[in-house]
């Protein structure tokens, strides 16, 4: 039996977001993703219906995706307690954020808490 077919595949990975679409362009504009055929944002002044409910972003190389799910809301993010500081652990996601002018993951899980907010990086 080859070793890759021993594995499951992760096919996507799903974040909870009461704001599906800026979530999603997050994601896109930060990994180079592309959204899935029919999940394009649409043009201005057009009604969204996907944008309001799931999204999938896909990436150009074939690998696992994102999706996004919209939910009512969401639960206070709490921060494990440890020897390492948050802030020692993310400098890299806050990098790579301080240079793009639209970062902005409010709105979902899986982001630095608020005052490490990408938007807040000097944007």
């Amino acid at each position: 039996m080859d070793h890759e077919q021993a594995f499951p595949v992760i096919r996507q990975t799903v974040l909870d977001t009461t704001d599906p679409r800026r979530l999603a362009e997050f994601y896109r504009q930060l990994f180079g993703l592309r959204y899935r055929p029919g999940d394009e944002p649409p043009g201005p002044g057009q009604p969204d219906p996907n944008g309001q409910d799931w999204l999938v972003l896909k990436s150009p190389a074939g690998g696992a995706a994102l999706a996004f799910q919209k939910v009512g809301e969401l639960p206070e993010a709490t921060l494990p307690s440890g020897p390492v500081p948050l802030d020692r652990r993310l400098p890299g996601m806050i990098s790579a954020c301080s240079t793009r002018s639209s970062c902005s993951p409010k709105g979902g899980r899986g982001y630095p808490p608020q005052r490490y907010h990408p938007g807040q990086c000097g944007t």
